[in-house]
Order: structure tokens, then sequence, then C-alpha cells
């Protein structure tokens, strides 16, 4: 393999020079592997082999809740446990645990010895908060959201907000958010937002709501293209596509931009515990029964990685992929990027800075939309974009990249790999 750098003789020096190396060669494909890392009670902090959920805050610390020791806190290298011996936690079977931009991580736990046997915990500085009865009924929290200075709670007894210190039901104009059974909420603007709602019992409604100016739209199997009668939650952006929304229902991983509906899910299996997308596209499909499956155009089923039961899956700033297990505690993929072969010379694309500007030249011999990936040494995405035709300009000023070695990929329709390179940028 021949790197060779392209660039110019003796220039003046500016900021931000890009030097890309020439690319390996036109048949080379960026194939992608996995090492494992697991961690137990018997090798970690984590104090309890159960995972019920995992959700990753702003600082990529990893937050569990495990069924029989509280709440674990993993920033890499340290843990830190709350449960009902150290802490204020009033259980230590939790089902949610979920930090907030505010700094708070909001937490519902399940006592099966009392008479109220699921609470809210709010934990801040250590400090843990609890409340019980706040939502008419026994408090069954499917989910926490913070916007617009509020904690928003979806329970078994519809939508609750938290403000100044005090619990009130949530609802729209005309009452169309169900009083039973709401599994999540997604802000996309302060005059746009989705509700899940789920019909577990048969007793209420299943089915997608999308509240724009105070008008409810109501999306279910009989009146759409809505795949399901039961399970509706994990309500997720779509990072391209802002009127696209990413969902979990039993029919399998779902989504809708508000025209097309879409499913995916693995052959042969059912109703999803999990999913995630990572930067890359792919989405990775947890089960209880069918284990770690991966979407990327075609299934992935990943059992010579887990093969146990997955309730929780998270995905972190670096792409590596946290899962959560029914007995064999939590386990890290981090995704490692190697050459392989197998494209032809007449996929290629040329790529190449243009003189002294943060922008990058393209240019195929076929007419085809192609996606650009940037990614840094640890496989974070540092930038992307797509560009159609034969010839492009691709510009990174608005991406505000610091210096360093980086790689990159080039994406067919399809989401096979057809090229990568390395890009180095300068002072």
């Amino acid at each position: 393999m021949i790197d060779a750098f392209v660039h110019t003789a003796k220039p003046k020096k500016m900021k931000h020079t890009l030097l890309l190396t020439a690319l390996v060669a036109a048949n080379q494909l960026l194939a992608q592997t996995f090492n494992k890392v697991v961690y137990n009670s018997d090798n970690s902090g984590l104090p309890h082999n159960t995972i019920r959920c995992i959700a990753i805050d702003t600082n990529d610390n990893v937050w569990i809740g495990t069924q029989q020791g509280g709440v674990a806190r993993f920033d890499g290298e340290d843990w830190s446990v709350w449960n009902t011996a150290n802490s204020n936690l009033p259980g230590n079977n939790v089902r949610v645990v979920q930090p907030l931009e505010n700094g708070e991580v909001w937490i519902s736990t399940i006592i099966s010895t009392s008479t109220i046997p699921y609470r809210i915990s709010k934990l801040y500085e250590n400090n843990v908060t609890n409340w019980s009865g706040v939502t008419n009924g026994y408090d069954i929290v499917e989910a926490f959201d913070y916007y617009d200075n509020k904690v928003w709670i979806s329970t078994f007894n519809g939508m609750y907000t938290y403000e100044n210190n005090s619990f009130s039901p949530f609802n729209t104009g005309d009452g169309c958010i169900p009083s039973t059974f709401v599994s999540d909420i997604l802000f996309v603007s302060p005059d746009k937002y989705w509700v899940a709602a789920s019909n577990y019992d048969g007793s209420g409604m299943a089915g997608l709501l999308q509240i724009e100016q105070d008008i409810c739209t109501v999306y279910n199997n009989s009146n759409s293209g809505f795949p399901s009668n039961n399970t509706t939650a994990d309500l997720k952006k779509d990072k391209d596509n802002p009127d696209k929304v990413w969902l979990r229902t039993n029919a399998g991983v779902t989504s809708f931009d508000g025209t097309a509906w879409e499913v995916f899910a693995a052959p042969g299996t059912s109703l999803p515990n999990s999913f995630a997308i990572d930067s890359f596209g792919d989405i990775w499909v947890a089960y209880i029964f069918y284990g770690l499956q991966k979407y990327d155009g075609a299934w992935h089923y990943y059992q010579n990685l887990v093969n146990d039961g997955i309730n929780a899956l998270a995905i972190d700033s670096h792409n590596n992929l946290w899962i959560g297990t029914e007995n064999s505690g939590l386990i890290k993929l981090v995704r490692v990027l190697t050459s392989t072969t197998g494209t032809s010379a007449a996929q290629s694309v040329k790529c190449y800075p243009t003189v002294f500007r943060e922008e990058l030249y393209l240019e195929q011999d076929l007419d085809r939309t192609l996606s650009w990936i940037l990614m840094d040494i640890n496989g974070k995405v540092a930038a992307q974009e797509q560009f159609t035709g034969h010839k492009a300009t691709i510009s990174l000023a608005g991406y505000k990249i610091p210096p360093g070695a980086y790689f990159y990929c080039i994406k067919n329709a399809n989401n096979d790999i057809i090229q990568t390179g390395k890009l180095l940028k300068t002072e």
C-alpha cells in the first residue's frame, strides 16, 4: 500500500491546510470488526449482572439501571453506585434511568415488597429525592425527557411535567394524548412534537401522535400504515431528516417521515427490546430471545459476540455500542476499521483537497449519489456529506474540525463502502 501526499511547492503559511493521502487503491474497502469488553460484578464495579436500562449523558458517562444493584455510572475508568445501602434511593430494581441536559438524573424503581411498588426519583449532585403517587396511580414510568425547562414524564397514566417542584398532568387543547400508556415524547421544535402511545392491556390505544401548532394527528394501524397494534416506544430523531421519527413497535424498528412508513425486522424475530442507530446509519436491534442484530442493508446476527438475552442498547459519541444483558453484565463493542479488498476500479472516486481551502473535490465516472464520511482515529464521525453527479465540491469549514489525522470512507446508495482514504489537517 503506497501513500503519496498531495501538496504544492512552498505556499505561504495559512491556517487549516488540508493534506490528503492518495487513495490507497481503487479496490480497497473498509471492513468492520469489533473488540469486545465485558464488565460484570466480578471484574468491575458493576453492582449486578442483570441490566434493565442504559443511557449515556453528554460527557459519555454510561448510566446503568440494574435489577438488584441500583444505579451505576461508569466514566470509562471509575464506577459510582447509588443503592438503598449508600443513598436515599428507595429500591434497587431500576426500570428507567435517564440523565437530562440540566444535570439531573431521573430514575424509576420497583419495590415489590411495598404497597406503593413504583417510585420516581431524582439524583442531583449526589442527592436523591423521591416521590410516589404523583401520577394518580402507581407511577409506572416509561421515559423521562427534558425540554423547555421542564421534565417530561411518560407514564402508564398519561403524560406529566415537572416544573418548579410540582408535577402536573399534560395534555393538548383537544385532549388527544391518552390518559393511559404513554411511552415517550420527542420534541422537534417548540411547536412540534411526537408522542408514542401503547396498548399493553387492550384498554387503550396504540399509535403515534404528531402535535404541531396544537393540531393533533393520530396515526394507528386502522387509519395509516402504522404497523403496530400494541407496543410503541423509544422515539428517536433522524440525524438527517428533522421530519422523520424512529420508534420501536411490536412489528420491529419503524420509521415515519410524515408520509412513508418503513419497518425493519430481522427474519424470524418478534418485538425488539431496544434499538440504536449509529452515525454510519446502521440500525442495531436487541432482542431477549434473538440476541443482537444489525441492519446495514442486510441483517447480521452477532451471536458470537453476545449470546445472552439483551434488555438495552446505547451508542456513545465514539460509536461504541453498549449492551445491557439479562445475566452477563455490561458489554462494550468497539468498532475496529480494517482494510480489505473487493470492489472494482470502475467504482472509484477521485478525492483531493482544493488549494489552500477547507474544501474537497470529488470526481467519479458514474453518475451516482454517494455519501462521504470523515472519522477521527477513534472512529467518531467528524463530518458527513452527500454528493451527486460526476463532480462535486465538499466544504468542511462549518464542521470546525480540529487538526489531526482522519480517515474517510465513501458509501453508495446501498450503504456499501466503496472507497477509503486518509486526511491530515494541519494548522
